[in-house]
């Protein structure tokens, strides 16, 4: 009885996480849409797996949006979610190509996987990727 109660409870945990996997994709690729100035360029690679983190500092979260608002790939004025005081983000990665560029983000997203509060971009060639 108590291998089929933990089994159950594994089989819950696994739905739930794929279902916020999915949830976290689809608003990425609408966060990426809203806010690519070409966003018909885009080609999605991968997604990684989605974990949390509580590390994220509200500085961190600042830096973060100065740098990425440089890309020239993205809009100015990026309307991101607010973070509330020590609330952890989950986090994931996603690779694609940008015209001749493949950029490798990490978005920090809030516990719903609906908005998007932060995310870093590092931009690699796509010609050295493949």
């Amino acid at each position: 009885m108590r291998k089929a109660i933990i089994f159950i409870f594994a089989g819950m945990l696994l739905l739930v996480a794929c279902g916020q996997r999915h949830t976290a994709k689809n608003s990425i690729e609408q966060f990426l849409s809203e806010n690519l100035q070409q966003p018909d360029d885009m080609t999605i690679l991968h997604f990684g797996r989605i974990d949390s983190t509580r590390i994220i500092s509200d500085s961190i979260i600042y830096n973060m949006r100065e740098s990425t608002s440089k890309l020239q790939y993205f809009n100015k004025g990026i309307n991101y979610a607010e973070r509330t005081s020590n609330q952890s983000l989950l986090f994931i990665r996603a690779s694609y190509i940008i015209g001749k560029d493949t950029l490798e983000s990490t978005f920090y997203m809030d516990k719903t996987t609906q908005k998007v509060v932060a995310f870093k971009s590092i931009v690699k060639n796509a010609e050295n990727i493949r």
